[in-house]
């Protein structure tokens, strides 16, 4: 009998690849988003620390020039935060539509698999069954050569 052969199995390679990439594309989505969420942290930190040292130099010195130049640096750090924020957005986003591709994916992949599957438990019945054939064609030769030599 011949071997099996899956005739889909151009396209199950396709799909677990097409999963694999996009796998590849959410891990790295996921670590953008980690890295924003690390910076946004730091910045609010910095901040904070800032105006705490600001604070205590108040008390000491203080002019008009000092306080309005904390103030505008108070709101680049702002600025930046809330650009962070909007490219945190956006990556939430890419990270919804990768799922919900990736999702899509597996399924697809998931049907070929069980179809795979059971393409082959059709292929192994139908060797077993050959191959009882055979011996009951051997089985019944050699019974029928012992008794007819008898």
């Amino acid at each position: 009998m011949k071997k099996y052969k899956f005739g889909l199995q151009p396209l199950l390679n396709l799909k677990e690849q097409t999963e694999d990439l996009l796998k590849t594309k959410l891990s790295h989505q996921r670590k953008l988003e980690r890295e924003i969420e690390q910076n946004i942290s730091e910045i609010e930190l910095k901040k904070a620390n800032d105006i705490k040292e600001f604070e205590t130099s108040l008390s000491s010195t203080s002019n008009f020039y000092n306080v309005t130049s904390f103030y505008g640096y108070l709101d680049s750090l702002n600025k930046r935060i809330k650009d962070y924020e909007l490219e945190l957005t956006k990556i939430e986003y890419n990270i919804r539509k990768i799922t919900k591709e990736l999702q899509g994916a597996s399924k697809e992949k998931k049907v070929l698999a069980k179809l795979k599957e059971k393409e082959f438990e059709e292929y192994k019945y139908e060797v077993n069954l050959e191959e009882y054939n055979e011996n009951d064609q051997k089985n019944s030769y050699n019974y029928y050569s012992d008794n007819l030599n008898q």
